[in-house]
């Protein structure tokens, strides 16, 4: 389920403030593309692999 994604995540060391980064990071990028938007979901953001890259993604493009 969505909850124990997030738990596994929180197990993990990753913070409230990440998922927030990572849902606004993946809103930005996907939010006004019909096809992306689509993969705006919880099983989506919060798999370990796919968190994990758009956490490291995010910092990119704060820097941008």
């Amino acid at each position: 389920s969505n909850a124990q994604m997030i738990m596994k995540r929180i197990d993990e060391g990753y913070e409230l403030k990440d998922f927030a980064v990572v849902v606004k990071a993946q809103i930005e990028k996907w939010g006004k593309d019909d096809k992306m938007s689509e993969y705006l979901r919880p099983s989506t953001l919060f798999a370990k692999q796919n968190f994990e890259n758009y956490l490291g993604g995010a910092g990119e493009l704060s820097r941008m």
